[in-house]
């Protein structure tokens, strides 16, 4: 969202950013990968409020993948690290991310839980990562109710 101060400036009033999986999916240390992500994350939030101090951001979490190992193992030619432990790396980065991010709307920093609503069995997503539409629906759900705070 823009908001014009004159007739040839616009003033960002708004950004939401969302984090992908593929970093996690490669990951071998996927703590230290998530400690790196955050202070980047960090990194570009200060750097767009520097810009537009008045600038909301919403941060949505990174996406979960598919609940099935035979669905990762389908999809992908050469085998994958165990799926349980790829699972478990994401579902220890979102809750790291809604740490750090809960409750900081007073720097206007909000999050949105894109896996709120998602159920990771019924078609979520085809390959075990990438989501189909109705996965991309059901993160909808979530993302719409960070917003809802944010705007």
């Amino acid at each position: 969202m823009t908001s014009r101060v004159n007739s040839s400036v616009e003033i960002v009033s708004s950004v939401s950013l969302s984090f992908g999986i593929n970093h996690i999916f490669a990951a071998n240390a996927p703590v230290s990968e998530i400690d790196n992500e955050l202070a980047a994350i960090e990194q570009l939030v200060a750097a767009l409020q520097a810009e537009a101090p008045a600038c909301k951001v919403l941060l949505v979490t990174t996406t979960p993948g598919a609940e099935s190992q035979a669905i990762f193992d389908a999809a992908y030619s050469a085998p994958l690290d165990d799926q349980w432990r790829w699972e478990q790396c994401v579902r220890l980065e979102v809750q790291r991310q809604v740490e750090e991010w809960v409750n900081r709307q007073s720097e206007g920093v909000y999050v949105a839980n894109a896996t709120t609503c998602v159920d990771t069995d019924a078609g979520y997503a085809a390959d075990g990562i990438h989501p189909t539409t109705s996965g991309y629906l059901e993160m909808a759900r979530g993302i719409y109710a960070g917003m809802r705070r944010c705007l």
